[in-house]
């Protein structure tokens, strides 16, 4: 079963690390100010990535996250994006869709979900 990545959050303290993911996420999507949460940077024009910098435990901290299609692009590829062995991140959150096995009920799911 095939399955893709259309959720990528990707946080670190590394400066460097957060200034190398945002310089690739603005070469390939038009951005505007923007924020999310204590994040405060850059949003993609149609909502689907941003990266920004914000105060976590009293230190700065950094995220990029991106949504939809490019995501998954972003996921096999973001070591290639960063120089070196430069890619140090404190979380690095992924969502996922597979495909349905063929005759799926999600109320048969559901239903079987409930037994005890």
């Amino acid at each position: 079963m095939p399955a893709n990545v259309d959720y990528l959050r990707v946080g670190t303290w590394e400066s460097n690390v957060y200034c190398d993911i945002a310089q690739k996420i603005n070469e390939h999507h038009l951005t505007k100010p923007g924020h999310w949460l204590q994040y405060h940077g850059r949003r993609g024009q149609d909502g689907s990535v941003f990266h920004g910098t914000g105060s976590q435990a009293g230190k700065v901290h950094h995220i990029c996250q991106i949504s939809g299609e490019t995501s998954h692009d972003w996921a096999n590829h973001l070591k290639l994006a960063i120089p070196g062995d430069n890619l140090y991140c404190t979380r690095i959150d992924v969502q996922t869709t597979i495909e349905c096995p063929k005759n799926y009920d999600a109320q048969d799911f559901y239903e079987l979900s409930k037994r005890k």
